[in-house]
């Protein structure tokens, strides 16, 4: 027992040292992860959390770990255990780092009704190869933007038709992209009460003052205000939008409804004039049937003469 307890006595020190290493270099892809390929909320969104936990569990705490048992000065072979232990972290580290590049959101498009996040993977590829420069996916952030059915019946009925048999939905279809800007007037017409949003996530007053007050100086009122839901891979949120300029102010882990909305908010509902019940004329009494004039008799033909 005192063999083995000298022992990682002598062992803990390069252990401790594996981990600072592996520890800061952990720190950098969570950086890099989190401020530039799944900028908030859209890490939650899309769940990379979870992935994220453990290839730093494996990175931080296995490969130490293994250093603690195996480290003996005495051996010959101490250089390429380390070495062996340090390439088997780095194949791991790059290989879910890999995983989560790929997975990450290329776009946040608006389509139709909503914004949906698109992540590199669901892009479709031919799609893609009739993009115009400006819409191709970036290697940092994503892009804002929003996709518009194309006029052509014939392209219309094809994205249709791959929407419904499980292909590529419009979002997915970058050649069909567009500045945001140029969807200002639909989005507006879109756009859903902040007071529906108040109402559904159960925000109490301090709550929802300090969300208004996270979009500017001046404190805008919810009337001033819309949202837009966000659909993501694991959750949802809302995206928030000035209700008069229909300008985009920023994304919130909110829960949104997708409920059809009955009028556009902001709108005074019409008033209705109640339908006016004709009343019926009074019965009168039925006109006496006139009796139809008996069919004249058919004259008789003369018999021939034989």
């Amino acid at each position: 027992m005192n063999a083995i307890a000298q022992r990682l006595r002598i062992s803990f020190r390069p252990a401790l040292i594996h981990l600072g290493i592996s520890a800061l270099i952990a720190m950098l892809a969570m950086l890099v992860i989190f401020q530039v390929w799944y900028p908030a909320p859209l890490s939650d969104l899309q769940g990379v959390d979870r992935l994220v936990l453990i290839m730093i569990g494996v990175d931080v705490v296995i490969g130490p770990l293994i250093t603690l048992i195996v480290y003996n000065p005495a051996k010959k072979s101490l250089r390429f255990d380390l070495g062996v232990i340090a390439m088997l972290q780095t194949l791991a580290l790059l290989y879910g780092l890999q995983a989560i590049y790929d997975g990450r959101p290329a776009y946040v498009v608006f389509s139709v009704d909503r914004f949906e996040v698109v992540p590199v993977q669901d892009v479709n590829q031919d799609s893609l190869g009739r993009t115009a420069a400006e819409f191709q996916p970036s290697f940092w952030r994503p892009a804002t933007v929003a996709a518009r059915m194309p006029d052509d019946p014939e392209k219309r009925s094809d994205v249709l038709f791959s929407s419904i048999s499980g292909g590529a939905d419009l979002a997915q279809l970058p050649e069909y992209y567009v500045a945001l800007d140029a969807e200002r007037a639909a989005m507006l017409a879109r756009l859903r009460p902040m007071e529906e949003l108040r109402k559904l996530n159960e925000l109490d007053d301090a709550a929802w003052a300090a969300l208004l007050a996270s979009f500017g100086k001046q404190t805008p009122t919810e009337l001033e205000l819309g949202y837009l839901p966000v659909s993501g891979n694991v959750k949802d949120g809302a995206m928030i939008l000035d209700a008069q300029t229909g300008e985009v102010l920023g994304m919130r882990l909110l829960i949104p409804s997708y409920a059809a909305l009955k009028k556009p908010p902001g709108d005074a509902p019409t008033p209705v004039a109640p339908a006016t019940q004709t009343e019926p004329a009074p019965a009168s009494s039925p006109a006496p049937e006139t009796p139809s004039p008996a069919p004249s008799p058919r004259p008789m033909a003369s018999p021939g003469v034989g």
